[in-house]
């Protein structure tokens, strides 16, 4: 058997925005995980040179590519970050000022150097044309100053909105998979794309034992939630043209970059996205 490629990955910080609204359907279909060290290591048989041929390579990209075929859950599950406790970094929240994050984002170290830090720093706004405009120029500092590359131009990106809320902002919800799908079909048809880049995280906005929103909250990490999360990404896939990857990272600054550099770019439901589709916008324009 061939010896297993492992996919390149990097820990960073990646949250979502908005504490989540409530679910509106159950899913109730589960799919058991593989565990199997033989599944595991086919689906990372890759070649170098097929790797090469399908995408350019960087670091920046952190791609891994999920096979349609038997081992396809399996692929997804092992390609998803899953994000426990995205309490504090979160985009939406940020740009309405929630006050016990943004307090945290202005004190706390960690975050100097980061998009939202410096957005804080411009005095209050108060129109949403305003906000953006301001985000957009801190994203372009920051997308330079790390020098992050662009997705290919031939690459339909997407982000789906995932985790904790995924009956709501998510691919659990019928408006969400009908405008998604449907946007996709109407990208996919250009000659120009050449394969599909998902980025997205399993997001869990509620530690177990937070002290910001309560201990044992409704929104936090549970393993049934993420099984049907990855069903859901399975569904997706499936209806796709394309050879597909996923990007996953917890490094929500380096991802937003991604989305609002991306030539070909589909949101989903929720506030990260639609704030990173009207950045993208501004940047076409």
């Amino acid at each position: 058997m061939a010896d297993k490629k492992k996919s390149q990955q990097e820990t960073h910080q990646e949250t979502h925005q908005e504490i989540p609204q409530e679910t509106h359907q159950e899913t109730h279909q589960e799919i058991p995980q593989e565990t199997h060290q033989e599944t595991h290591q086919e689906i990372h048989q890759e070649t170098h040179q097929e790797t090469h041929q399908e995408i350019p390579q960087d670091k920046s990209h952190l791609l891994n590519k999920i096979p349609k075929d038997e081992n396809m859950y399996a692929a997804i599950e092992s390609s998803v970050k899953v994000l426990k406790g995205n309490e504090v970094y979160r985009y939406g929240d940020t740009l309405n000022y929630l006050k016990k994050i943004t307090e945290i984002i202005v004190k706390d170290e960690k975050y100097n150097d980061s998009i939202l830090k410096n957005w804080l720093k411009c005095p209050r706004l108060s129109n949403t044309q305003s906000k953006h405009m301001h985000l957009y120029e801190a994203m372009k500092r920051y997308s330079d100053d790390k020098k992050l590359k662009p997705p290919p131009d031939d690459a339909m990106v997407i982000h789906i909105r995932a985790g904790d809320d995924y009956n709501g902002r998510g691919l659990g919800s019928p408006l969400i998979w009908k405008s998604i799908t449907k946007n996709i079909k109407n990208m996919e048809s250009s000659p120009e794309i050449t394969h599909i880049i998902i980025v997205t995280a399993l997001h869990y906005g509620v530690s177990e034992d937070s002290k910001l929103y309560g201990k044992s909250h409704r929104y936090s990490y549970k393993e049934q939630s993420k099984k049907e999360n990855i069903v859901l990404f399975e569904k997706l896939i499936r209806t796709l043209n394309k050879p597909v990857f996923i990007r996953s990272t917890d490094d929500i600054d380096s991802d937003f970059c991604f989305l609002c550099n991306a030539k070909h770019f589909i949101g989903s439901g929720g506030g990260f996205s639609k704030i990173a589709d009207s950045i993208h916008k501004l940047k076409l324009a």
